[in-house]
């Protein structure tokens, strides 16, 4: 893996001086590239051959440019809006790596650890600001930076830690705090299992990662001092924001006095020196001189980035080892990804915003640090439609860094297709979006997007309080996420497996929160759920024809607009934008009267708008539908009663039990 250096503009201008005389044998429309110089190879990497085409003028609008990759591994690439149509494809075996791979041959013993080993890097010439840095991010949103991750073969390593990895099932361990002690603080008895943390006071590195007060909300803390007192330790980290409770779940990690497992390693890097400690993963055996490669890091960026073109093209190809995202695509206009492996990267791994009439179709993506997949296209407050197709693709193991709020597919904006995608194995959300999930300013919130055939499993097993499929109203976005359907999708064990720490177990398959109103729901079914569907507060959801079998609570309903959130409903606040306010009906009526669309959301989008007029029932979850659905072998179909339901305003009926499953 080959960090990418690219020509200089005189060493181009030379290389098409050398070509002129056979621009015969070029064909136009196609470009050979390849690891080395030779038969129909005329450049080593696409952003040469780009930059070569465009000055040949042999990119266009019009006509379509391909870029033919032969097998090899190729430095990372970007696609420049002035390329005009090109189409980047691989044949197998083709791979771009935003990565550099630590020979074995710089591997020697560490003495500190059996079976570890130690490299300098110094030597890879690679620099300071390409290793990243861990961030104290949000716990809530956004994806926190960290130094380069590190991987061997197709297997993601994790900085050292302790506890350590389950190494039965992949996930998380965590210890647990005592009793509160202040912001920024975290007690930890001091026992025989406990005792190594009085090492981590010792290095300068550490940090813990934390789920601090919510079991739905995490993030890292850099370690400022440990001190002993009465009996426990006690943590104190930086930035102090958050007030762990008691039971406050967390590991330790970047602690070099924690390597003690196959599969984890630790980055000393600095401008005195760079070195790396590795624990090699059992799957890797002997002494390094006998291993077939050594392990990567993953440094750039991106590795692919086609921001702002149209009609651009990336297929048949693996995409790896970016620092942060795979593919960007932002501002897009029908662009295509299609038919690529994109894994191990520090981020994302297919990041897709503000684009239109493009489509993510037969890709799968693993191993990513924060969402899998993003996707979101249109603007509700124009009614700009997205007309994005994601479609096909498989999703797993992802937000293995951040690990609530990073979504296998993140979605939002307009008129969207996410169909048959399987997405598995999600700490927190497999399907994520809309609501307070859109894009302030940009998107604004979701309308007319269909999710169909999806299939999902195990989801939301180290969450609470959260759904394998979740959209919230907060932020005065219940009332304009408008439209949207669910449909022949299937919902198979979303459970928490994981365990918690300050909150009890409780996830849904569909989680439609603080009064997520006009959703459809149908033909869905939901296997071995602790709750199929939810409707947390809202209005005119239909929830019909779906199957529900082994689900504790197949149907959630409850009225939360008329107690605790209240305020949101029954709200006075002025006509304010999304996201400027928390008043639902402040935000209805402005996409009615003052948003650039305003007239069509009066007219077809919104007509409906004395449902948030004065006096009429506000905070009451009218006109839901919950019909004709069958369950078995649940705990209990719905957790309302009829006699609740019917004074709501909405129908529960014609919901049929069966005993063979």
């Amino acid at each position: 893996v080959l960090l990418y250096t690219p020509l200089k503009e005189t060493e181009m201008l030379g290389r098409l001086v050398a070509l002129a005389g056979c621009a015969t044998a070029v064909v136009a429309e196609t470009i050979h590239v390849a690891p080395k110089l030779g038969g129909t190879a005329q450049f080593t990497t696409v952003n040469d051959a780009l930059f070569w085409a465009h000055y040949a003028n042999l990119t266009s609008a019009n006509e379509e440019l391909t870029v033919l990759l032969a097998a090899g591994t190729y430095p990372p690439f970007t696609v420049l809006p002035d390329h005009g149509r090109v189409r980047v494809t691989g044949s197998p075996g083709s791979v771009v790596s935003g990565g550099v791979e630590v020979p074995p041959s710089l591997f020697t013993p560490y003495q500190g650890v059996s079976g570890a080993y130690v490299a300098d890097l110094t030597s890879l010439n690679i620099p300071l600001a390409d290793f990243g840095a861990i961030t104290a991010g949000d716990c809530i949103h956004g994806c926190t930076d960290m130094q380069s991750g590190l991987s061997f073969g197709d297997e993601p390593l994790v900085l050292a830690r302790w506890p350590n990895i389950n190494t039965t099932s992949g996930h998380n361990l965590y210890t647990h705090a005592s009793s509160p002690c202040g912001m920024g603080c975290v007690h930890v008895p001091i026992s025989s299992n406990t005792q190594r943390i009085s090492k981590w006071a010792t290095e300068k590195t550490g940090w813990i990662h934390i789920y601090a007060e919510w079991d739905w909300a995490d993030c890292y803390r850099s370690i400022a001092n440990i001190s002993t007192v009465n009996g426990s330790y006690e943590i104190k980290v930086e930035p102090a924001t958050e007030n762990p409770k008691a039971n406050a779940r967390f590991y330790g990690l970047n602690l070099l006095s924690e390597l003690d497992t196959p599969g984890e390693f630790y980055l000393d890097v600095s401008a005195t020196g760079q070195k790396l400690y590795f624990f090699p993963p059992a799957s890797v055996a002997g002494e390094p001189s006998t291993w077939p490669h050594g392990p990567v890091l993953g440094l750039k960026e991106a590795a692919v980035n086609i921001s702002g073109t149209t009609d651009v093209t990336v297929d048949n190809v693996e995409v790896m080892h970016a620092r942060g995202q795979g593919v960007v695509a932002v501002g897009v206009t029908r662009a295509r990804i299609s038919n690529v492996n994109a894994s191990l990267h520090g981020q994302q791994g297919i990041y897709m915003t503000s684009a239109i009439d493009s489509e993510i179709s037969e890709v799968s993506v693993s191993n990513t640090g924060c969402a899998a997949i993003r996707a979101h296209g249109g603007d509700a407050s124009t009614l700009t439609p997205g007309n994005l197709k994601v479609t096909n693709n498989h999703v797993s193991s992802f937000a293995r860094w951040k690990r609530t709020y990073q979504a296998g597919i993140h979605w939002n904006g307009v008129a969207n297709l996410y169909a048959d995608n399987v997405v598995t194995d999600g700490p927190h959300n497999c399907f994520l979006g809309g609501g307070n999930e859109a894009d302030p300013g940009i998107a604004v919130a979701a309308l007319d997007n269909v999710f169909e055939g999806n299939f999902l499993d195990r989801c939301a097993y180290e969450a609470a309080d959260t759904g394998a499929f979740y959209v919230c109203g907060q932020q005065a976005t219940a009332f304009i996420n408008r439209n949207n359907t669910i449909r022949n999708c299937q919902f198979h064990n979303v459970r928490n497996t994981a365990g918690t720490g300050v909150q009890g177990p409780s996830v849904q398959a569909i989680y439609l929160d603080d009064q997520m109103s006009d959703w459809t729901i149908t033909n869905n079914s939901f296997v071995n759920c602790q709750t199929g569907s939810f409707i947390g507060g809202g209005r005119r959801n239909t929830v019909q024809h779906n199957y529900y079998e082994h689900c504790d609570t197949a149907q959630h309903f409850d009225n939360r607009g008329m107690n605790w959130q209240k305020s949101s409903a029954a709200c006075t606040t002025p006509i304010c934008p999304p996201f400027n306010c928390s008043c639902n009906r402040g935000a209805a009526t402005w996409m009615r009267t003052q948003s650039a669309a305003a007239a069509q959301w009066q007219a077809t989008v919104y007509p409906d708008a004395e449902y948030e007029a004065d006096g009429v029932q506000l905070g009451v979850p009218r006109d839901n539908q919950v019909v004709d659905n069958t369950y078995c072998k649940c705990g209990k179909f719905i957790d309302a009663s009829s006699t609740d339901t019917k004074a709501w305003g909405s129908t529960v009926a014609d919901n049929n039990e069966v005993t063979t499953c």
